[in-house]
This record gives C-alpha cells, sequence and structure tokens, in this order.
C-alpha cells in the first residue's frame, strides 16, 4: 500500500499558504470574493473605531453621546495611526464630527 503524499513547505504543489502573499480576486469565485470584501471591509471598520476609541480622550455630553478627541492622543507616536483611521471613517461616511468642535467624533450606529 503506497503512503499518502505528505505535503512539505518545500513542495511546489501545494497551495501558498496564509502568510504568503495577500489573497487576489483570481483566488476566490465572485460569492467568495464579495464575501472577503465584505469581511474586510467590516474589520477594518472595527479597527479604525477602535483605534480612535482606544487612543484619543473622550467626552461625554448631557445627552449621553460619547465624543472622541482626535486633537487629544494619549502618546503623540499614536498621532500617525489616529489621523489614518479617521479619515479612513470619514471616507467609509461612518463617523460624525461634532457641530462645534470639529476635532471631536462620534460613531453613530450602523443599521444592519
Amino acid at each position: 500500500m503506497k503512503k499518502p503524499h505528505a505535503i512539505t513547505p518545500t513542495d511546489t504543489r501545494s497551495k501558498p499558504g496564509p502568510l504568503s502573499r495577500p489573497p487576489t480576486d483570481a483566488d476566490v469565485d465572485g460569492a467568495e470574493s464579495s464575501e472577503l470584501r465584505r469581511l474586510a471591509i467590516q474589520i477594518a471598520d472595527s479597527a479604525a473605531r477602535s483605534d480612535i476609541e482606544v487612543n484619543c480622550g473622550f467626552v461625554t455630553d448631557p445627552a449621553g453621546v460619547t465624543w472622541y478627541d482626535t486633537d487629544h492622543a494619549f502618546f503623540e507616536c499614536d498621532r500617525a495611526l489616529i489621523d489614518v483611521a479617521l479619515r479612513y471613517l470619514q471616507v467609509r461616511g461612518v463617523v460624525r464630527c461634532h457641530p462645534v468642535h470639529a476635532n471631536r467624533v462620534t460613531f453613530p450606529e450602523i443599521a444592519e
């Protein structure tokens, strides 16, 4: 009885591993590609929001709305991270600026 072929890291017949390169549309069919995009956007939205929530000071107004002060980074080394996260969320349209203090933002809940 012949042994099954074991795939080794140098086996050129094996598919690329998860860390070998980012997936492309050629790697997935139409339905998987749509699902991949949906999940990527969901993950990016969550990560960008977390970057602001964790790294910025905040205040809660009398109505109970929490506003994150994007000019107040807890650590200056996080400034670039906050700027990119804020720009991403603005482009996506999932962040709202304070009507008086433009540096403050909040996250309206998105109906699913």
